[in-house]
């Protein structure tokens, strides 16, 4: 993702995430997300996930933690799945990248 644009591409090497019918692109990811959010995120983390993941907060805490986590649940298939996203900015040439992952776990999230 571009964090000056917004612009987003999404590489998948899972198929966990294929059943939410995501975007796999655009131009304004972190709109994208809390539109997103409203149809995936479980209910009860819904307003937390929105609240926390925002370009500002995301920046500020990969300055100050050299990358920015949280864990949630999606709604996967119609279950609620924990899941945890971890963003980190790395330099292509001379622009900054924010790479963004997202990881399902099969039962619970391990504890920090």
């Amino acid at each position: 993702m571009d964090p000056k644009t917004g612009h987003y591409v999404e590489y998948s090497s899972s198929e966990d995430f294929e059943s939410l019918g995501a975007s796999k692109d655009g131009d304004d990811f972190f709109g994208q997300a809390r539109v997103d959010a409203n149809i995936y995120c479980h209910a009860e983390d819904r307003q937390r996930f929105q609240a926390q993941l925002t370009l500002e907060n995301v920046l500020g805490e990969i300055e100050r933690n050299g990358s920015f986590t949280i864990s949630y649940r999606l709604l996967m298939k119609g279950e609620p799945r924990p899941v945890t996203l971890k963003a980190a900015l790395f330099r292509e040439g001379d622009e900054e990248k924010l790479v963004v992952g997202v990881r399902a776990w099969k039962r619970r999230m391990p504890e920090k």
